[in-house]
């Protein structure tokens, strides 16, 4: 029986894999292959509704910081890592590492690289940041913070800041421009290969 059962996954797997390829001969345009009219629908609207996000105009100075585990900037902007614990709690703080502050040449990189856009049909909903940006004004005030994860592509901003539409809410960054920042402070992007 259980035999009988994996021969059948195996085949509709297949067919799942093996569909896209045959629709090819197709003189229609293809879409990627995975993908729906709705989903090449939603790439349209990305390309028209994409909006500049702005982080924290008022800054002066950002700190970037990675962890293995996930990192958080609390209320004054102290950041921890630590693993996820149930709902939204943290476990077993760590110190994350530090890696500088940013240029002011990269701090326009990564204004520039982070906007808003409409949010897709289908979201993943797992986010473990484990890259922060903390934001400061000109007199060390804590102004707030952006965590990614390079893996998911994720991204929170916190306070959050309001999208300038109801048709734009999902926070899209450029993963080569963090990535060259990230690299560039000494940290790696890859959390297997942040030091404990």
């Amino acid at each position: 029986m259980k035999d009988a059962l994996l021969k059948f996954l195996r085949c509709l797997l297949f067919l799942a894999l093996a569909l896209p390829v045959l629709s090819c001969a197709s003189s229609e345009p293809q879409l990627m292959p995975g993908q729906s009219p709705e989903w090449a629908a939603y790439e349209r609207d990305v390309a028209r509704l994409r909006t500049p996000a702005e982080l924290f105009p008022s800054a002066t100075t950002v700190k970037v910081y990675a962890g293995r585990l996930a990192v958080r900037a609390s209320p004054d902007g102290r950041v921890t890592a630590s693993d996820y614990g149930l709902g939204d709690s943290f476990n077993n703080e760590a110190a994350p590492m530090e890696g500088g502050t940013l240029t002011g040449e990269e701090l326009n990189l990564l204004r520039r690289s982070v906007s808003w856009i409409p949010s897709p049909p289908a979201v993943l909903a797992c986010c473990i940041p484990r890259h922060v940006f903390t934001f400061f004004d000109a007199k060390n005030g804590y102004l707030g913070s952006l965590a990614v994860c390079f893996q998911c592509k994720c991204a929170r901003l916190q306070p959050g800041l309001a999208p300038p539409n109801s048709r734009v809410l999902l926070l899209d960054w450029d993963v080569k421009s963090f990535a060259k920042i990230v690299e560039a402070h000494g940290l790696r992007t890859d959390p297997q290969n942040i030091p404990r």
